[in-house]
């Protein structure tokens, strides 16, 4: 876990949810000494944010920071080769994902979506008050939902020509079990309750529990204080409605993560929270709720995948969730690594694949994960982007042209040729 809710998780919202930020400006150009080499052409190396495979092009559409897009060629052996595209964009491409009809949205630094279909390039709308960062954009077949900071939410039912912001109030949170009927406090998770809506079920003396006798909540903050004993035996839980974000500001939550999956969408991201609805976004329900003794330290989500039933849910500090019943229930699964987790993908239904921060890369079957040996192969920078180019071929795609194959279970890093710039797709 990696902070307090109004510590480190604060931090990560303004340092860590636009990833770019972390990287560094790019494209990177490294010049040859002169001492070593006359040739003055340059290397150029480029940071790789987001990536999708186009069947209509036969060919990874990537995209990255200050307007940064581009198409990668994968040749047989152990090269590739990356193209860029003139843009004429200045903000940063974050997110990519390919839709029906040959196109590929496209979402920004600014909160603007943007379409890439047939060498060229377009504006089609802006989805934030704020020109907070498009974090994820996922397309559910009839519907394309996008995420990301300041409570940004919106859907697309044309393939993202236009946009519909969904803004909720108001979340439910299923019951919770108190741990103990000892007199404490008890730290319930979220803040912003609504105390109208809260539901304690429990007895003292035989008698039902007298809010601000027995028991009193903190709605602000988010506490149940016990003050009696609660009989034994029987039921002892609280259920209630909340409004995700920090104490006092409620709605100030950053979605870096979106699935919609079977009619279910599924919304991930800042201080832990997993969201599910199943009616197009009008009521949500949380996911992944605990009571503690002491102040939670709050998760940080920054990638997801689904495939049928399964979800997998990386974050900051190498933590990884998972659910089997399509978001009902969740586990962690214990990654001996503290490197944020910056993309995760299925690459069949009970196989998981991970790649972040330093060159974390592995997967995880039958119960136990399989790292990659980053001293052999070379790794050095982070990577996000895992892309499925075809039967069981994956790719993956990171910073400082970090390219990698996955093919017959066996992992290979491939160099990148990028072309001079009189080379560069227009």
């Amino acid at each position: 876990m990696v902070g307090s809710c109004c510590g480190l998780s604060r931090t990560l919202r303004l340092s860590m949810v636009t990833l770019s930020y972390l990287f560094g400006a790019l494209p990177l150009l490294v010049f040859p000494s002169t001492a070593l080499a006359i040739d003055t052409r340059f290397t150029q190396t480029i940071d790789m944010l987001g990536a999708a495979y186009l069947d209509a092009e036969a060919r990874i559409l990537f995209c990255g920071k200050s307007g940064v897009l581009g198409t990668l060629s994968y040749r047989e052996g152990d090269t590739a080769v990356a193209r860029l595209i003139q843009t004429g964009v200045k903000e940063d491409f974050l997110t990519l994902e390919a839709v029906a009809g040959g196109r590929a949205l496209i979402g920004s630094s600014q909160g603007n979506i943007y379409s890439y279909q047939d060498g060229q390039v377009l504006r089609l709308a802006g989805i934030s008050e704020y020109s907070e960062p498009v974090l994820d954009i996922h397309d559910g077949g009839d519907i394309v939902w996008a995420g990301g900071g300041r409570g940004m939410l919106a859907y697309s039912s044309d393939k993202g020509s236009s946009w519909n912001s969904v803004s909720f109030d108001s979340v439910r949170h299923p019951p919770l079990n108190l741990p103990s009927r000892k007199p404490g406090v008890w730290y319930l998770g979220v803040s912003n309750i609504d105390p109208e809506s809260v539901i304690f079920q429990a007895e003292v003396n035989g008698r039902p529990a007298v809010v601000d006798e027995d028991f009193e909540i903190d709605i602000d903050e988010g506490r149940l204080i016990i003050n009696n004993p609660l009989d034994e035996g029987g039921v002892a839980s609280i259920e209630f409605n909340f409004k995700p974000g920090p104490p006092y500001r409620g709605g100030d939550v950053t979605w870096s993560v979106v699935i919609a999956e079977d009619g279910v969408v599924t919304i991930a991201g800042e201080f832990g929270l997993i969201l599910q609805s199943s009616d197009g976004g009008k009521n949500w329900v949380s996911r992944n709720g605990t009571m503690t003794e002491e102040e939670p330290k709050q998760l940080y989500w920054l990638s997801g995948a689904a495939r049928g039933e399964n979800i997998i849910l990386g974050g900051a500090a190498g933590k990884v969730s998972s659910s089997k019943d399509g978001g009902l229930t969740w586990m962690g699964l214990e990654l001996n690594s503290r490197e944020g987790v910056f993309g995760a993908e299925f690459i069949d239904a009970d196989t998981a694949m991970v790649a972040g921060a330093v060159g974390l890369l592995g997967l995880y079957r039958d119960g136990s994960w399989e790292m990659a040996d980053r001293t052999a192969l070379e790794l050095r920078s982070w990577m996000s982007s895992l892309v499925n180019v075809g039967a069981d071929k994956w790719m993956v795609l990171g910073g400082r042209s970090t390219v990698l194959t996955y093919v017959e279970q066996q992992w290979k890093k491939i160099s990148v040729e990028v072309p001079l710039e009189a080379e560069v797709e227009r």
